[in-house]
């Protein structure tokens, strides 16, 4: 009997210290990488930045003395953008998807290439339902896909990307002149959107 009594008073023991210590299990919200490349996106989705060979350390300003040296990157969203190079009045567009791991921005490229020159010797009579402005002619290319890195640096307390083209560095900003939309609306009006097969 007495050996009874002890085994149940144990046994009730064991039963309220379980209750007392024991808590609830809790699911861990887990964030896939997926997601996490989506929330590092989320600063660059919606931004322009301008790129060049060189950063002024005091102003931090990105900044070319050159006419063939500078280009635009459009982020148009959080995973797609555009990036437009520049050469006096000729314009070379390529597009891709692009990533966010550890503050680095990676660039795929697919092949397309478009690019949008100036015909000097243009004669308006032999091109008359052209619809992009006076002078212009767009043509198509396939080329090498093509993989490239923004690496972030410091400018004092200021934050800019840093890329190596053709051994050369090149420094990004935000462009502050211009919004995305004005760039896709120029893109648009020049057929560009469609000949790059970009949905907006």
């Amino acid at each position: 009997m007495i050996r009874k009594a002890i085994l149940y008073t144990s046994l009730l023991l064991i039963t309220l210290a379980s209750a007392c210590t024991g808590t609830d299990p809790v699911k861990e919200t887990s964030t896939t990488p997926e997601q996490k490349d989506s929330i590092a996106a989320a600063p660059y989705a919606g931004k322009v930045f301008f790129f060049a060979p060189k950063l002024d350390q005091v102003t931090c300003e990105v900044f070319g003395d050159c006419d063939c040296c500078w280009d635009n990157v459009l982020f148009i969203d959080d995973y797609r953008f555009v990036r437009i190079y520049y050469c006096e009045s000729d314009k070379t567009y390529r597009r891709g998807t692009y990533t966010v791991r550890n503050d680095s921005v990676f660039l795929v490229y697919n092949s397309i290439e478009i690019g949008r020159e100036l015909n000097w010797d243009y004669e308006e009579e032999l091109i008359p339902d052209s619809t992009l402005p006076y002078g212009f002619s767009v043509s198509t290319d396939t080329i090498e896909d093509l993989v490239d890195t923004l690496f972030p640096v410091l400018c004092g307390d200021q934050k800019r990307l840093k890329t190596i083209s053709e051994e050369e560095a090149y420094f990004g900003q935000p462009d502050i002149i211009r919004p995305l939309k004005d760039y896709l609306k120029e893109l648009q009006d020049d057929s560009i959107i469609a000949r790059l097969s970009i949905s907006l």
